[in-house]
């Protein structure tokens, strides 16, 4: 379908501030963060399978691709009414079924479901990405098991992570169960923070696991190996 205009008013960033922010720099920035929560939200829209930003001319570009089966009218209203509340800068919206992402790098793992695990013990997390899903299971149950778990769906899809879960806590809203999630790194560095809603606490701390790991996922060389086989962790070829 057409390219929809939306956003806001404000003026881009310089170039090199934007790219800044596209490859994640700077976790701590107002815009990253603002860019961090619009994608996480655009790919938790259903049918949604990867999400593109790029700089364009004096506007950002956003690139949705969805599933074959997925209602594109209701997708790119959903998007724009996403775009036009959360984002302060002009933005160029394209929603599709053909893969319009230019850069591997900006196609973001999606987090396609949280559940009980076999006859109600544990539970399952299932990512998706690239054409890959990968579905980790923990023993546990709880907020801090669903954050580990898409720690070990992530290197299931070939993601190098030197994080670890600190804590999860959480902390209800109106707009349902909310968690915080605390990354450590395994040796120096800041800490990650991310924080999410969901349906219950245990799909909130999944989601609150990617945000927070969202832009170093979009890092070169993070995730663009082959899917690892590891323990605890079905990986598979999607279409």
């Amino acid at each position: 379908m057409s390219p929809l205009a939306t956003g806001g008013s404000r003026p881009l960033p310089e170039p090199s501030e934007l790219e800044e922010i596209l490859e994640g720099e700077g976790r701590s920035d107002s815009d990253a963060v603002v860019l961090d929560s619009f994608e996480v939200e655009l790919r938790q829209l259903a049918g949604v399978l990867g999400v593109g930003i790029r700089p364009g001319a004096g506007r950002l570009e956003v690139c949705v691709v969805v599933e074959p089966a997925a209602e594109l009218d209701e997708v790119a209203q959903r998007a724009e009414e996403l775009a036009s509340y959360m984002l302060p800068w002009p933005v160029e919206l394209e929603v599709g079924r053909v893969a319009c992402v230019v850069d591997r790098r900006f196609e973001r793992v999606r987090l396609v479901s949280v559940r009980p695990g076999p006859g109600d013990e544990g539970l399952e997390v299932a990512l998706y990405w690239n054409g890959t899903d990968a579905v980790a299971a923990e023993p546990g149950r709880g907020p801090e098991a669903a954050a580990e778990a898409p720690l070990a769906a992530l290197r299931g899809l070939g993601a190098k992570l030197p994080y670890s879960v600190a804590r999860a806590t959480r902390n209800p809203t109106e707009q349902g169960e909310a968690v915080l999630v605390v990354l450590v790194p395994d040796g120096e560095g800041p800490a990650r923070f991310g924080a999410a809603t969901g349906r219950d606490d245990e799909e909130a701390a999944s989601k609150a696991t990617l945000d927070a790991l969202n832009r170093f996922l979009g890092s070169a060389g993070v995730l663009v190996r082959p899917p690892a086989r590891s323990s605890g962790v079905a990986v598979r070829s999607v279409g």
